[in-house]
Parts: structure tokens; sequence; C-alpha cells
């Protein structure tokens, strides 16, 4: 059986990303990671609407504390983090070393610098992707999205603020209508070992 790992650089970044993906992969356990809080710019509520998160879809995770957008005063020990977790999985997901995000390209780099003899997805990066190559897809069902709207409907500090959490639904038709069905995730195909 595989081993999967999924590594967000803030909370909400892997719900937003590939929470369909998630859901479909859950009883696999994966090991999910978190390396910012943003506590900083939003409260103490963002632990735990990261907690109801990760609880809708019955998996727990672990949370470093780097400063929100602090990852490249930090690259050493994001390095260092990420690689202890080379060990923990066979196929891993993060943020696209191509995103706009400063954070996100950081942890990207880290990952795809440290595993390269694993599979390695980049999820989707709704706000800041522009410049990423989509070039892999996975079909989510209805239900996929709906433990993903679900998941991404405990970040309150979110909601309101973040035009993109409303487009979600549209994301995932788009998606879908690029390879035929209802609904699907992108994904920027890194590297891929194995069948």
């Amino acid at each position: 059986m595989k081993r999967i790992v999924i590594m967000g650089a803030h909370p909400d970044d892997i719900e937003l990303g590939c929470g369909g993906t998630l859901h479909q992969l859950k009883e696999l356990n994966p090991v999910i990671v978190i390396f910012t809080d943003t506590v900083e710019t939003n409260g103490n509520n963002i632990i735990e609407e990261l907690q109801k998160s990760m609880s809708s879809y019955n998996l727990k995770y672990e949370l470093y504390d780097f400063p929100n957008m602090g990852l490249v005063n930090n690259i050493p020990e994001v390095r260092t983090k990420v690689f202890n977790l080379k060990s923990k999985g066979d196929i891993f997901f993060g943020p696209s070393t191509n995103s706009q995000h400063l954070d996100h390209r950081v942890l990207g780099r880290a990952i795809d610098d440290i595993m390269l003899e694993m599979t390695v997805y980049f999820y989707e990066d709704i706000r800041s992707g522009q410049n990423q190559r989509v070039n892999g897809w996975n079909p989510i069902s209805k239900e996929d999205l709906r433990a993903k709207i679900l998941a991404l409907m405990s970040y309150k500090t979110q909601v309101g603020k973040r035009h993109y959490f409303m487009n979600i639904e549209d994301m995932a038709r788009f998606r879908g209508g690029q390879i035929g069905v209802k609904f699907a995730e992108g994904f920027e195909v890194k590297r891929k070992v194995g069948i």
C-alpha cells in the first residue's frame, strides 16, 4: 500500500488545493503537515478551524509554527523538516514551486529538491497559481466535493474575506470539464515514479 504525505504552507492550503482528493485518500491515513499556523494574522481561531477541518475528514495532522510569510527566513529548518518526512511516504503532495506565494514556493522547492526518487504532485493554488501548469487531473465525486466544501467552511476567519472560497465548485466543474467528468481537481505532476 502506498504511503501518502500531504504538506501545506498554511491552514486551508491542502483543503483548497486537493480537499476532494484528500477525501478519497483518507482511508490510507495520510500524514498531514502544516508549516505555518497564521495565528499572527488570524488569531487563535485559525488553530480551532484547522482542527475542525481535519476532524471533518477524521484525520490527524502535525502543525509547525513558522511565521506567516517567514518560510524564506527559515529555509534550512523547513528543509530539515521536509527531509524528516521523506521516510514516511511514497507519494508527496504540496504547493507548487511556481506559486506566486513565497511560502508556497519555499515549501514546494524543498519538496522538489528532497523527494528526488519519489512521486510528487503539486496541488493547485487557486489564488496564487497563475504560473502553475496543470498537467494532471483527478476526478472527484459530488461527495468528495461536498467534503471539501464542508472542510473549507470550518475556516470562518477566511470565508468572509477570501473571494476564492466562493469559487470552489466552479473550479471543480472547470477542471472536470477538461477531462469529460463532472468534477475534478488539477495537479502539476512534478514527478511520477512507478505505474
